[in-house]
């Protein structure tokens, strides 16, 4: 499989999927998050997070990185263009953020797009800060300076998630899936996420919830006041063609203009 994964990013075989970040009040898009995706002939589809672990094991995740980082930039800078405030979200590894160099790969690639910073959202899991914090610090420092969104990913599963957003420059917070699942038959998950909603909403974060598949859990986050919804709901991870021509359907409905 590895030697397939490098014969794949050799002849640009990855693919980018995007799902759609949504607001629950007004069902409008307002970003989306940039999932890897890799359809092989033989082993068929792999997923962003297999790639990913993959990728970082055998060395490959800068090429794999920066494949998502310029399509996903690029992508956003296209879109930007016919809806405001578009947002595009994408995943950093752990290897990545312990590059001393990767603020500067972000800088170039938005110059190199003409991006302005606030359009980019990096979301940031635990074990990206705990492989190195001081490199860590330093880069996330550097990327919320220029203006870059910075979320915490997987929100309410690590151990010590809420140092996490003393220690570190986060603007938001994306609350998993895995408490969202088991709120039907669980009190106790109910008020977890009700409590993470209402400490972020004091520390002025932005929050974001997914894992959104029906519409008792839509009600749920806009009452708990949270500000993205993802799941199924709303969409799931679809191809760019099939998202931009829903996004085109959103923004300008019967009207030619997108295209």
């Amino acid at each position: 499989i590895e030697g397939y994964l490098l014969q794949a990013v050799r002849n640009d075989d990855l693919m980018l999927y995007f799902q759609p970040k949504v607001s629950p009040m007004t069902h409008k898009w307002v970003g989306a998050e940039a999932l890897l995706r890799w359809r092989h002939p033989v082993l068929g589809d792999i997923s962003n997070e297999t790639l990913i672990h993959m990728a970082e094991q055998n060395g490959l995740i800068f090429e794999v990185g920066n494949f998502v980082l310029r399509s996903a930039i690029e992508k956003a800078k296209e879109w930007s263009e016919y809806v405001d405030d578009f947002k595009m979200a994408i995943n950093v590894s752990a290897v990545q953020l312990k590059n001393v160099q990767f603020y500067e790969q972000i800088v170039h690639l938005l110059e190199t797009y003409h991006l302005p910073a606030r359009f980019l959202e990096l979301e940031v899991t635990e074990s990206g800060l705990i492989a190195d914090e001081v490199i860590a610090k330093n880069t996330l420092e550097s990327l919320h300076d220029l203006g870059v969104t910075l979320s915490l990913d997987d929100f309410g599963t690590g151990y010590a998630s809420f140092g996490y957003l003393k220690k570190f420059p986060f603007d938001a917070i994306k609350v998993d899936k895995s408490f969202i699942d088991q709120m039907h038959n669980s009190e106790d998950d109910t008020e977890i996420v009700r409590s993470i909603v209402q400490i972020a909403k004091k520390l002025d974060l932005q929050v974001a919830i997914e894992g959104i598949e029906n519409e008792e859990q839509e009600q749920f986050i806009i009452q708990e006041g949270c500000d993205i919804g993802q799941g199924y709901l709303y969409g799931k991870p679809m191809t760019c063609h099939e998202f931009e021509q829903n996004l085109a359907d959103q923004n300008y409905p019967n009207s030619s203009r997108y295209a």
